[in-house]
């Protein structure tokens, strides 16, 4: 895997503009992402925390599902990113006592943190942007803690909450939470009848055949099925009229340009869910 380096382009990653807009409009108070393993989620909030404290003048609160992972990501990436933004740069504090590893007060008095899950590391005092991350991993009652701490900043319709996480179990706090959001579900098109439909491993239309993921089944007389058959067979076939997609660089670099998202069910202004 090659590691991009250099200025974000959100062009690559077009499934990222949605939560971008989102974050960016001053109608939306709440920004829920689900999206697997390696998906870019972090990256959201890493991009996303620097600009809201340049343009939001957000005091802002991260919280991981460990110490030991906040600690980390901090060190590697959200520090080291943020502090490579020019506009930041001038408001660092000239106290050292006031930038730690995890923590930083700057000059003009807002701070930025970065803590686990812990209910004692959850400040006392309201932030006008928490982000959670992995809240499918927190313990019951942890993401509703973190919600409180926006504070004041909800009265006033300036606060935002960012959850970004893989999915968890039915019900709990992170799927409730993703669901009490306007659902927009990205949408790829067939190459081949343009048909925009919901990248699905394994689907079935209403006559009951199947769609998505295929391969030819290939089994010799124990039942097993030829792996390296099945690999050379892999497509994703179309919803609609059936085409099979190859899995190369090109599906993936077309899909990337002509993917969209799509509300599925209710809108609602003021959160949204991807």
């Amino acid at each position: 895997v090659l590691t991009k380096t250099g200025r974000f382009d959100v062009s690559g990653s077009r499934q990222f503009i949605g939560p971008f807009d989102a974050l960016h409009s001053a109608h939306v108070r709440e920004v829920n992402v689900l999206a697997p393993v390696r998906g870019g989620k972090t990256l959201i909030a890493d991009i996303a925390s620097p600009w809201a404290v340049v343009n939001e003048h957000a005091s802002l609160l991260r919280v991981f599902q460990s110490d030991e992972i906040a600690a980390s990501h901090a060190e590697l990436r959200a520090m080291p990113m943020l502090k490579s933004v020019p506009a930041i740069q001038s408001i660092l504090p000239p106290d050292r006592h006031k930038n730690r590893s995890q923590e930083i007060v700057f000059s003009n008095g807002l701070p930025f943190i970065i803590c686990g899950p812990a209910l004692g590391n959850l400040q006392s005092r309201g932030f006008k942007w928490v982000i959670c991350d992995e809240p499918w991993l927190y313990d019951p009652g942890v993401l509703y803690e973190a919600r409180t701490r926006n504070g004041d900043f909800v009265k006033s319709a300036s606060s935002k909450l960012v959850c970004i996480s893989q999915g968890g179990s039915e019900d709990d706090d992170w799927d409730v939470q993703h669901k009490s959001g306007e659902f927009n579900e990205w949408h790829v098109q067939c190459e081949s009848c343009g048909h925009m439909m919901v990248p699905e491993w394994t689907a079935h239309r209403p006559d009951g055949t199947r769609w998505g993921i295929m391969f030819d089944g290939q089994k010799d007389a124990k039942g097993r099925y030829n792996v390296a058959r099945a690999l050379e067979t892999l497509r994703f076939e179309c919803e609609k009229c059936a085409f099979p997609h190859a899995d190369t660089a090109a599906t993936r670099a077309r899909w990337n340009l002509t993917g969209e998202y799509r509300v599925i069910g209710e809108p609602h202004e003021s959160r949204k869910s991807f």
